[in-house]
């Protein structure tokens, strides 16, 4: 589904830390890791899909801390509205860092599926 106006999305991870899973940004990365131009719903979860990727393979080098997991947050660049987040887990058999099934996007809201029906 396009949106009206297209925005430039502000991505940040965010990895567990302390015995309480306190969230912070993560230090391996700057505190915006990109800035993307968003046209439409199914862009946005691509660029989620893409860049979780990327961040799961530097956060599983040899060379990097151990986190149990991390967090993808993107925000409007123009206004900080939370427009879409995804988390990462270590997964207990394999040890790899593994996508929870759902990326959550303010496309549900925005664009419900009953909106869609014709």
């Amino acid at each position: 589904m396009p949106h009206r106006t297209p925005y430039e999305l502000s991505l940040s991870v965010w990895v567990p830390t302390g015995a309480v899973r306190t969230w912070l940004p993560c230090p391996l990365l700057s505190d915006s890791v990109t800035d993307e131009l968003i046209q439409s719903c199914d862009e946005l979860k691509a660029v989620f899909r893409a860049h979780g990727k990327l961040v799961a393979r530097i956060l599983s080098a040899p060379a990097a801390p151990r986190y149990d997991g991390f967090r993808i947050i993107g925000r409007r660049k123009d206004s900080g509205l939370l427009v879409a987040a995804v988390e990462w887990a270590r997964s207990r058999e394999t040890s790899d860092l593994v996508v929870f099934p759902v990326v959550w996007t303010s496309c549900q809201y925005v664009h419900p599926e009953t909106a869609l029906v014709a």
